[in-house]
C-alpha cells in the first residue's frame, strides 16, 4: 500500500509564508527612508518624473546628484524631493544644468523661448525668464544680428524649464546645435542646509565650420521649507549660458531662468547666493548677451509641514513630530515592537509594547524571555511557533492585532487542526 508522506510543521509552515507576508504587506506602515548620497566620483540620479520622498537626504561633501535630462527615459528633465529635512555639505551639488530643453541640429531651440536660426549663420541664445541674445560676429565688428534670440515667457506659478539655443545653420541636420536649456530642481522639506551648490544653468552652445550655435537659458530652483540655512559655500544659479564662440560667427547668449524660495523671514539668503544672470556677449562686443531672469523670496504664508497627514507637524521646525514622512510616528501613539521610537519620546521599544503576553521585544522583536527561539508543546508534539517570521520582517503574534493578527491566528489555528487529525490518523 502507498502511504503518502506525512507533511511536517516546517513544511506546512514553508507553504503559509506567502500568506503571511502578503498581510505583512498590507499591513506595514509606509515610511520614507532616508539617503545618503556619497562622493564616489560619479554622479548619482533620482527618478525625474515622481516625487522623491525621504526622511533625511544628504548630500555628502564633493558628491553630486545629476538631474536626468528630458527626454532620458521616464525623465522630464525635472527633479522633486520632499523630506523632513534635505543637508548638502560643503562643495556637494544638485545639478540640473542642461537638463532642460535640448538644442538640435539645424533648428531652432526647443521650447517657448528657443532661440532661431538664420541661414548659415551664427544661432541665437534660448530665452526663459530673461530673453536670449542675438547671434553676432566677433569684435570688432560684432556684426548682425544673424539668428534672433528667444523671447521671455513664463510665471512664477506655470514653471518650465529652459528653452534651448538655436543651431548655426538653417539646414535640418546640419550646423551646430544649440545648448541645452537648463532644468528644474524643486526641494520641500521642514529644514534645508546648504553649503553646497544647487544648479539649473543653460548648456553653451556649440561650434560646426567656424559657426556658433546660441547657449541655453537657465532653468528654475524652487525651494520651499519652513527654515533654511545658509552657509558659506552656499550657491543657486539658474543662468544662461554663452553660445558657441567661431571665427565666421558666435551664438546668442541664454537668458537667466528663476529662484524662487518660500521660507521663513529669517531664511532669507545672504546676498550674493543667487545668480540668474543671463550669458556673456563676445569678448568685445555689446551685443549677444542675455537677459537677467528672475529672483524670488516670498515668507507669506509659511506654515511648518505636515507631509504624513497625521495631524501633528514636524519637529524640525519647532514641532513635535520626530518623523513627518511617517503617519504612524507621531507623539501620543502606542509603542510597538520593532526598533521605531513610534511615539516620539526619545526611546524606542520601551514599556508596554505589541508583544504577546510572555514575550518581551529585544532588538525589535517579540520573543521568549529564556530562550527566543522556544515554541511550547501540546501531548509531546510541537505547536505552533509563538512568532513565525520571514528574515526579521514580518511577525504574526498569537494575539488579536487588527486584522493582521486574526488572519494569523487563523491560519496557525487551521494548522493545529489539520496536525490533530494527522495524529488520530496516525493511531
Amino acid at each position: 500500500m502507498n502511504m503518502r508522506p506525512r507533511r511536517t510543521l516546517a513544511s506546512l509552515a514553508r507553504a503559509i509564508v506567502p500568506a503571511a507576508l502578503l498581510l505583512c504587506a498590507a499591513n506595514r506602515a509606509e515610511a520614507a527612508n532616508s539617503l545618503t548620497i556619497e562622493n564616489t566620483g560619479q554622479p548619482a540620479t533620482l527618478p525625474g518624473d515622481v516625487t522623491n520622498d525621504f526622511n533625511i537626504l544628504t548630500i555628502k561633501s564633493g558628491a553630486v546628484l545629476r538631474v536626468l535630462a528630458k527626454g532620458t527615459g521616464p525623465s522630464t528633465g525635472r527633479l522633486h524631493i520632499r523630506a523632513n529635512r534635505i543637508i548638502i555639505e560643503s562643495d556637494a551639488m544638485i545639478d540640473a544644468t542642461g537638463s532642460g530643453h535640448p538644442g538640435k541640429a539645424g533648428l531652432p531651440g526647443e521650447g517657448m523661448g528657443g532661440g532661431q536660426v538664420n541661414g548659415s549663420s551664427a544661432g541665437g541664445g534660448g530665452a526663459y525668464f530673461g530673453g536670449g541674445g542675438d547671434g553676432t560676429s566677433q569684435a570688432p565688428t560684432c556684426g548682425g544680428p544673424f539668428g534672433l534670440g528667444g523671447s521671455p515667457y513664463g510665471t512664477p506659478s506655470m514653471l518650465d524649464l529652459g528653452s534651448a539655443g538655436g543651431s548655426g545653420s538653417a539646414t535640418p541636420g546640419m550646423g551646430a546645435s544649440g545648448g541645452n536649456g537648463g532644468g528644474g530642481v524643486w526641494l520641500e522639506a521642514a529644514r534645508i542646509e546648504i553649503n553646497g551648490k544647487i544648479a539649473a544653468n543653460g548648456a553653451p552652445g556649440n561650434v560646426l565650420a567656424n559657426i556658433g550655435a546660441g547657449g541655453g537659458a537657465g532653468g528654475h530652483v524652487i525651494l520651499d521649507a519652513y527654515i533654511i540655512d545658509w552657509l558659506p559655500k552656499a550657491k543657486i544659479e539658474a543662468k544662461g549660458a554663452a553660445g558657441g564662440v567661431g571665427t565666421a560667427g558666435v551664438g546668442g547668449a541664454g537668458g537667466g531662468g528663476i529662484v524662487r524660495i518660500h521660507a521663513s523671514t529669517v531664511s532669507a539668503p545672504p546676498v550674493g547666493v543667487i545668480d540668474v544672470n543671463g550669458g556673456p556677449p563676445p569678448a568685445g562686443c555689446s551685443t549677444g548677451v542675455g537677459d537677467q531672469g528672475t529672483n524670488e523670496f516670498d515668507d507669506q504664508n509659511v506654515v511648518c509641514p505636515d507631509y504624513d497627514g497625521d495631524g501633528v507637524q514636524s519637529v524640525l521646525c519647532g514641532e513635535t513630530d520626530c518623523d513627518d514622512t511617517n503617519k504612524d510616528v507621531a507623539p501620543g501613539l502606542p509603542e510597538l515592537c520593532n526598533n521605531v521610537d513610534d511615539n516620539c519620546n526619545g526611546e524606542k521599544d520601551e514599556g508596554e509594547t505589541d508583544c504577546a503576553q510572555g514575550l518581551i521585544c529585544q532588538a525589535g522583536k517579540c520573543g521568549s524571555e529564556v530562550n527566543p527561539d522556544a515554541g511550547t508543546t501540546d501531548g509531546g508534539a510541537p505547536a505552533a511557533p509563538e512568532t513565525v517570521e520571514y528574515r526579521g520582517g514580518c511577525s504574526l503574534a498569537p494575539r488579536a492585532q487588527g486584522g493582521f493578527a486574526l488572519a494569523g491566528l487563523g491560519l496557525f489555528a487551521a494548522l493545529g487542526a489539520l496536525l490533530s487529525r494527522r495524529a488520530r490518523k496516525a493511531r
